[in-house]
């Protein structure tokens, strides 16, 4: 394990933008700042010195198609250095990046075309950069100028120039970026990060983490998630510490290359979801394991959804041998609207399990502690306790806060946390109880540790993504023979796939079974094809089996609950 010293917090303490943080650091220029690496190529590896030169050319190229200092640009790309570049650069020149996911084959193109139309309203974006292919699609059907990215390229200062640095000199409580939303028309929940946001959680992480002049971090996660942009390579770059990046997709198919990067490179810390360490225990073949060592790693920490033990588990029995230990395995509770986390483990400590009755937990809402052996036992993860400057308490349905040990809403209060969704204030107006932030997540504290019990909210999360049932349900709604309103979607928890399966029931007014099972291809096809998404259950039935709150509205909890209640049944 490292002996090294810490980083040098004072570029996070004291800087007051992003920018001013990587000036201020002290680390030499000739450091290695950035390894990309891909399956089949050369690694390709950037100094400190060359990311800025680079960043600067990249500012100049912005500013030369046509973008000005605030204005808000969408920026979407499969080449992740590029990415990075493009969103470094309009930091630099003093606009507002904003990244996005780019389409994949499962993906309609109209779809993907509508979606960012509604987004770019949404967030009065000013410009598009993005691939050469969707700027030529998008070409006079969305309301700001589309800039291909070739135009970019070609638009760098040569390499040897000499880029004096953009005059532009942001302010702490400037927007530093806007992070998007997985929502579609009329549901774009993205929330606007300033810089101060961003220092404030990047000097509360790395203390927390541990962060040592010696240490590499590993990152897969794609830019447009908050984790992959912030932890993953924006953290990285101002604690001075190398990092290795790699293609999110080139992860999921090939994803021993993470274990490369650990292997190759000494990477001692890499972040992802849940769902993460279940594809590396399946997909990952023995060959690949062979002459590795994992024990140069300080922590895999699981984050972005709900936590499984069983993931935890399954992830040793298969590593362990390879160096994988119970203290170097660690949980963080994040969001985006307090920037990135709220609650992370410390560095080095073992995992935390809470072995609670589950009667007890779902009918009184107390977590009592049982044996683990129990026959009702349900073990959940601590996510740790509250980040520096982060408040959490556990309030109940009438906003008052309960003792430790009682399930209850989690509430926050930071000096991370958002003021509202950009644009949308009435999204989140009812969120809010003074300076404290509702997060839909339900949970409790113990030992003054958060544990994660499930979402108020129906939001799901998928993969490590955030799906809102209300666009699945509209999908399902415009499908022939479907009864308007009478869809439900929500959540399956899951511990074989480490994540949350998405169900579907819609009624429909036939009870011919071929008529039933023909709408439900139709179901799970546009669904593929509208969100790309893969839907694990559909059901489709004929009898008023919807439940509706007395104000007609889709009960999304307690359909959720009759469901699984009948899969229990049938046994």
């Amino acid at each position: 394990m490292t002996t090294s010293p810490p980083i040098d917090y004072e570029p996070l303490d004291r800087s007051a933008t992003l920018i001013e943080a990587f000036e201020r650091s002290r680390i030499d220029p000739a450091s290695l700042a950035i390894t990309y690496i891909e399956t089949g190529c050369d690694p390709v590896r950037t100094t400190r010195s060359e990311f800025a030169i680079t960043a600067r050319r990249y500012a100049a190229a912005m500013r030369a198609v046509g973008i000005h200092p605030g204005d808000l640009v969408l920026v979407a790309h499969e080449d992740t250095m590029s990415l990075f570049y493009s969103f470094w650069g309009l930091l630099l020149m003093g606009a507002v990046p904003s990244i996005y996911t780019i389409p994949n084959e499962r993906l309609f193109p109209e779809i993907y075309m509508a979606n960012v139309a509604a987004l770019i309203k949404d967030i009065d974006a000013r410009a598009l950069v993005t691939s050469d292919a969707l700027a030529e699609q998008f070409a006079n059907r969305i309301p700001c100028p589309v800039t291909g990215f070739s135009r970019v390229l070609e638009a760098l200062p040569e390499a040897r120039a000499a880029v004096p640095a953009p005059d532009h000199r942001a302010q702490p409580d400037d927007l530093a970026y806007v992070q998007t939303s997985s929502g579609t028309t009329g549901n774009q929940r993205c929330v606007p990060t300033t810089h101060r946001m961003v220092l404030v959680q990047l000097a509360a992480l790395a203390r927390r983490m541990d962060v040592r002049q010696d240490d590499v971090v590993a990152n897969w996660m794609p830019l447009y998630h908050d984790g992959g942009l912030i932890l993953g390579a924006v953290m990285p770059l101002l604690c001075g510490v190398p990092v290795v990046m790699m293609s999110p997709l080139d992860w999921v198919r090939h994803p021993a290359i993470l274990f490369h990067a650990i292997g190759q490179y000494g990477a001692t810390f890499c972040n992802m979801p849940n769902f993460a360490f279940n594809h590396l225990v399946r997909r990952v073949r023995e060959r690949d394991l062979e002459g590795l060592s994992l024990a140069g790693v300080r922590a895999f920490v699981n984050g972005s959804e709900r936590v499984y033990h069983t993931s935890f588990e399954g992830f040793l029995e298969r590593f362990g041998p390879l160096g994988v230990t119970r203290d170097r395995l660690g949980v963080a509770y994040g969001l985006a609207e307090n920037t990135l986390m709220a609650a992370h483990t410390r560095t080095g400590d073992p995992l935390v399990y809470d072995a609670v009755d589950r009667r007890r937990l779902e009918l009184e809402q107390v977590a009592a502690p049982v044996d683990p052996a129990h026959s009702d036992a349900v073990i959940n993860v601590s996510c740790g306790p509250p980040l520096e400057g982060v408040a959490i308490e556990i309030r109940d349905d009438d906003d008052r806060p309960l003792p430790e040990r009682r399930v209850g809403q989690v509430a926050i209060r930071s000096g991370s946390l958002f003021t509202g969704y950009h644009r949308r204030p009435d999204l989140s107006a009812d969120l809010f109880r003074g300076e404290w932030f509702l997060t839909g997540d339900m949970g409790y504290l113990a030992d003054g540790q958060l544990y994660i019990v499930g979402r108020l909210k129906d939001l799901i999360i998928n993969g490590g993504k955030n799906i809102y049932p209300a666009d699945l349900e509209e999908i399902v709604s415009t499908i022939p023979g479907v009864r308007p309103g009478r869809v439900a979607v929500f959540g399956v928890p899951d511990e074989a796939e480490g994540t949350e399966l998405i169900a579907v029931v819609a009624e429909i007014d036939s009870e011919d079974p071929e008529v039933k099972a023909e709408v439900g291809r139709q179901i799970r096809r546009a669904i593929t094809q509208q969100m790309s998404l893969t839907v694990s259950f559909v059901d489709v039935l004929s009898e008023r089996w919807i439940i509706k709150t007395s104000s007609g509205k889709t009960s999304r909890v307690a359909n959720r609950r009759k469901w699984l209640e009948g899969r229990a049944a049938q046994g």
